[in-house]
């Protein structure tokens, strides 16, 4: 073999690589190596096993220990992490649902489920996508230890981020999914419905019934009224408050162009 080596020697503070020149080749490495044991070789290339020393061998005492310090094992690693999670409630995902019976009985604040099947999960409608999180440490079933994040918004509706109030809503296009605001349509808290125009169509299906109409004040106002024949009054009443009642015939559409027929 040749004269130059590399020998490794370990410290506290790490693997330190240092090299050596032997005055002479190394001979040959004996037999009968065991374990705990390591190859010492001096300047004249002679080799030979000697024992590893223990801590108080070298004079020192030895050193007791906790894994706190040194290592932990798998097993340990997940443990501390899931109690760290656990303690700050953290949301730590266990897996898929395909149905209600497949929540655990007993649970913690943090798991979390995804919907794997849409039905009802812990009493709450649920779709594919969804997430099931308890809320709630608990030993049994209990709904009100779940909640449910909603990831799926297929069919849901959005709106504009400002309204008219008492304004109707409208769907903006053909998607079903987006609705507008309509400040020329209103029904008030009262029911009172305000609305530019109400168009029924030309089809016989189409027409709008009322019995009573007021051109002023509420039902029991009869300054400008007409009643209509309906039930327990079979006749049609005019009211106008002492004026004359102008009777046109009108084949242009404007008030200007109606030729008076009649006067009251």
């Amino acid at each position: 073999m040749g004269r130059d080596f590399i020998a490794f020697q370990s410290t506290m503070s790490g693997t330190t690589l240092t090299v050596q020149r032997l005055n002479k080749p190394l001979e040959y490495i004996p037999g009968g190596g065991k374990v705990n044991q390591i190859l010492s070789i001096n300047n004249n290339g002679q080799a030979t096993w000697l024992d590893i020393p223990s801590i108080g061998d070298l004079g020192g005492a030895t050193k007791d220990h906790t894994h706190d310090d040194r290592y932990y094992t798998e097993t340990e690693i997940d443990d501390k992490l899931k109690a760290l999670l656990g303690a700050n409630d953290a949301m730590i995902f266990k897996g898929i649902v395909n149905k209600n019976t497949d929540l655990p009985d007993t649970h913690e604040t943090g798991w979390t489920y995804r919907v794997n099947k849409a039905g009802t999960y812990a009493g709450k409608v649920c779709e594919i996508g969804d997430l099931v999180i308890c809320v709630t440490d608990g030993l049994s079933a209990n709904d009100s230890h779940w909640t449910v994040a909603q990831t799926n918004i297929d069919g849901a509706v959005i709106g504009p981020n400002t309204s008219t109030t008492n304004a109707v809503s409208t769907f903006a296009d053909a998607t079903g999914k987006v609705i507008k605001n309509n400040s020329t349509v209103t029904i008030d808290d009262t029911g009172l419905f305000t609305a530019p125009y109400i168009a029924t169509g030309t089809n016989k299906t189409h027409y709008f019934q009322s019995a009573k109409f007021r051109g002023e004040g509420n039902a029991d106002v009869y300054y400008h009224a007409i009643d209509f024949g309906y039930s327990g009054h079979n006749q049609v009443d005019f009211h106008e408050y002492g004026g004359i009642w102008n009777f046109y015939k009108n084949t242009i559409g404007t008030a200007a162009d109606g030729e008076l027929v009649a006067s009251i």
